[in-house]
């Protein structure tokens, strides 16, 4: 990982997020992922290849976690490294933020053009880019 995956997480918890997974992997797979890297219980919920939605980038996948968790589109974030399946998926769904991570699939000049609302280098800067996009408010804090 690029990105000090359980320290970021619970720092995510402890602003008062969820955090969801969305992949194109099986179930067994990414548990196994989540469980290895010690962030497995720190996930709220997750939607994977073989649990029967409608694969990325449909909107599906994305509105059932936000349903399931019981967050607006709006107020949500999808952070991917793929211009075709994250950033379409995000933006089908009408999530808030729509975050690219140019260090996997796609670049940052592919993640801006394909209309990402933000650009970062890794996941590392996620919980910074998420108070800045979504600045704390008395109600809901980041």
């Amino acid at each position: 990982p690029l990105a000090p995956l359980r320290s970021m997480m619970l720092e995510l918890r402890a602003a008062g997020i969820k955090v969801a997974v969305l992949t194109s992997d099986d179930r067994r797979f990414t548990e196994a992922f989540l469980d290895h890297h010690r962030v497995l219980d720190l996930v709220s919920t997750m939607v994977c290849a073989d649990d029967g939605l409608a694969p990325k980038p449909s909107a599906e996948p994305l509105m059932a976690i936000c349903d399931e968790v019981g967050v607006l589109p709006e107020e949500a974030a999808m952070v991917g490294d793929s211009v075709e399946r994250d950033v379409g998926s995000g933006l089908a769904a009408g999530f808030g933020s729509v975050i690219g991570v140019s260090s996997g699939i796609s670049t940052e000049e592919e993640l801006h053009a394909s209309g990402a609302h933000a650009v970062l280098p890794t996941v590392a800067h996620v919980p910074s880019a998420l108070r800045q996009r979504h600045p704390p408010t008395s109600a809901a804090p980041i």
